[in-house]
Formats: structure tokens, C-alpha cells, sequence
């Protein structure tokens, strides 16, 4: 069990960096290549791309969990942010 939430851990931190770097990328892409023929769809994918950016970041620093159940689910986050409950 232990090596799977390792393995899960290692994936969530490949996704975070690959997503951050394809989509930086992305917008290098658009700003020094992009073409007079894209017109005014450039900006629409520049939209997408950083909303994508925000969403990752969201998910590294939530690094939420979903847990089941027979009615329904619930999503909670892994993450410590030094809140105490009283």
C-alpha cells in the first residue's frame, strides 16, 4: 500500500511540472510564432492555457481526494495548511 501512494505522489508531482511546463510553452508559442492566419484564436488559446496553469497550480497546493460513498461523494484536500480545529 505504501508503494502505490508513493507511486501516486510521484505521478501528481510529473503531472504539476508537466503541465506547468507544456502550457508555459504554449504560451511562448503563441506570443513569438503564432501566425496573422490564427486571427483572433490565439487569444482563445491563451485563455485555455492559463486557466490550466491556475488549475494545476490549484491542484499541487489542494492535492484534493475524493472519497466515495453509496449516495454521493465528497472531495478533500491532502494538504496540511496549519488549521486546527476547535
Amino acid at each position: 500500500m505504501r508503494a502505490l501512494l508513493e507511486i501516486l505522489e510521484v505521478t501528481s508531482m510529473a503531472t504539476f511540472v508537466a503541465g506547468l511546463t507544456l502550457n508555459v510553452l504554449l504560451l511562448y508559442l503563441i506570443h513569438k510564432h503564432s501566425t496573422k492566419e490564427l486571427g483572433t484564436y490565439k487569444y482563445l488559446l491563451e485563455i485555455f492555457a492559463v486557466y490550466d496553469i491556475f488549475l494545476v497550480l490549484m491542484h499541487f497546493v489542494t492535492n484534493p481526494k475524493v472519497i466515495p460513498s453509496r449516495t454521493g461523494f465528497s472531495v478533500v484536500s491532502d494538504r496540511d495548511f496549519g488549521w486546527q480545529v476547535s
